[in-house]
């Protein structure tokens, strides 16, 4: 019996996340926590009480494999 396995290639994915609104100070202590902050696949910058602007480099099938990754 012989089996096939399919594979999806993976790609290299940059992309930015703007958010909308200022992070907390809360939400800040979570994200410092991910291991995609850890390893230095998302860098986070930020001006306080303006902006957060989050840019990710992330290999995976997909771009939503990809956003998923960096949420942890």
């Amino acid at each position: 019996m012989s089996s096939t396995v399919e594979t999806e290639a993976v790609r290299k994915w940059h992309f930015v996340l703007h958010t909308q609104d200022p992070l907390t100070r809360e939400q800040e202590d979570v994200l410092s926590g991910l291991d995609a902050f850890a390893n230095g696949d998302v860098g986070l910058e930020q001006r306080p009480g303006v902006y957060s602007l989050f840019t990710c480099y992330v290999d995976a099938p997909s771009l939503t494999e990809a956003i998923e990754g960096v949420r942890g």
